[in-house]
């Protein structure tokens, strides 16, 4: 990320829109598109992706702080940006093209799961999960 304020102090700026979509969430079982905005918007889906993407390489101390920041506005939101961060770190693994096609957006959301229950089916340029 550019010089400026960290991700804390990035994470305690969109707590107040966080918290303020604390019940609709709760009530949708989804964050709501303003938080999601708010997030991504941030630069916190990208929390531990790497700086020449675009990421802010968080340590895991500054990625504690800012899952208890958004924690405390709404635990679902800090989990969201945790699980964000595993799939845009196993992204930061790919070959260049894919790593730079992965990123290309910066306020993308990423999710990740290790439960394989998927099928992949062939379509022109890859597969569909």
């Amino acid at each position: 990320m550019a010089a400026g304020p960290g991700p804390l102090e990035v994470a305690r700026a969109v707590a107040p829109v966080v918290a303020a979509g604390r019940s609709r969430a709760d009530e949708q079982a989804q964050l709501t598109p303003e938080v999601v905005a708010a997030l991504g918007g941030a630069g916190l889906f990208r929390l531990v992706a790497p700086r020449e993407v675009g990421g802010w390489e968080a340590s895991l101390p500054e990625q504690l702080e800012v899952f208890e920041e958004l924690g405390a506005a709404d635990p679902s939101a800090a989990w969201c940006v945790s699980n964000a961060g595993v799939a845009a770190r196993a992204g930061a693994w790919l070959g260049d093209e894919a790593r730079s096609a992965l990123f290309a957006d910066p306020a993308a959301c990423y999710s990740f799961s290790n439960l394989v229950a998927g099928t992949a089916t062939p379509v022109d340029g890859g597969d569909r999960l």
